[in-house]
């Protein structure tokens, strides 16, 4: 499952790396709630459907925050395309000899 965008997100929570990524929430303060959209692969959505169960990490868990589980039907915002970004061949050669991009310098 990945975390995902909905039409409700209101907050994004900035992840530290691109491998843990951000994670865009809708956040409402009166009623001191953040709620996480999920949304699980075809794969995934098969187990679902034949009976395979979730299972929620809980971290730093004493004491175990209230949480809550559900199912969702709001609908997923796909902004990808604000992150693509344009390089050319040689900026693309640069970095997979990983080398500085643009003549630009490490450190």
């Amino acid at each position: 499952m990945k975390p995902v965008k909905t039409a409700r997100s209101n907050f994004v929570y900035r992840g530290p790396t691109a491998e843990i990524g951000d994670a865009w929430v809708e956040r409402r303060p009166n009623e001191q709630v953040v709620y996480l959209t999920w949304q699980p692969t075809q794969q995934e959505r098969e187990a679902i459907w034949e009976g395979a169960n979730l299972k929620m990490g809980i971290f730093n868990m004493e004491p175990i925050p209230p949480v809550s589980l559900g199912i969702s039907t709001d609908q997923v915002v796909d902004d990808a395309d604000r992150f693509k970004i344009s390089l050319s061949e040689e900026e693309i050669s640069e970095l997979k000899d990983n080398r500085p991009v643009g003549g630009g310098r490490y450190g």
